[in-house]
């Protein structure tokens, strides 16, 4: 069987593309609502840019909170549900305030704010190690976020 190496990426129309980066060489477009996500294409690649769930009518705000929701639906260690609230709260604040501060449209600190949640859920997956769980809770929550705070764009 011939496996192929793709990276997932965004179009400039924000539209998610998945491109193979061997020979033979093909693009293959999802449509409008597919995740491009490590999960489902982790047998694929070994390096790729975390993206989102795309719908129209999205405003810009909507569309940053769904990449950095997409980094932490895709974290290695399971998140008990309150934990996920907490940091679905936390991850809209961020997006809010990415756009706020006029980066909605910086590509370098779009990235910086997805690299700094990935800073977040692994300070959390240490706390978690740390105290013998083999999930996130909001006590590693409350922890990491101790450890790493200021944290742009998730502390003030």
């Amino acid at each position: 069987m011939l496996m192929r190496a793709y990276r997932i990426g965004l179009d400039t129309n924000f539209s998610c593309v998945i491109r193979s980066i061997r020979a033979p060489y093909q693009n293959i477009s999802l449509k409008v609502g597919d995740i491009c996500a490590r999960t489902k294409f982790a047998s694929y690649s070994a390096s790729y840019q975390p993206m989102a769930r795309l719908s129209t009518g999205m405003n810009t705000a909507q569309v940053i909170e769904a990449r950095l929701k997409s980094v932490m639906l895709t974290w290695q260690l399971p998140i008990e549900p309150s934990c996920a609230d907490l940091l679905n709260q936390v991850i809209q604040r961020a997006a809010e305030r990415v756009v706020a501060e006029g980066f909605a449209s910086d590509h370098e600190k779009i990235w910086e704010a997805e690299t700094n949640l990935q800073k977040l859920l692994t300070e959390m997956t240490k706390q978690a190690g740390a105290l013998g769980f083999n999930e996130l809770r909001g006590q590693t929550f409350n922890n990491a976020f101790r450890q790493l705070c200021p944290l742009w764009p998730f502390c003030s």
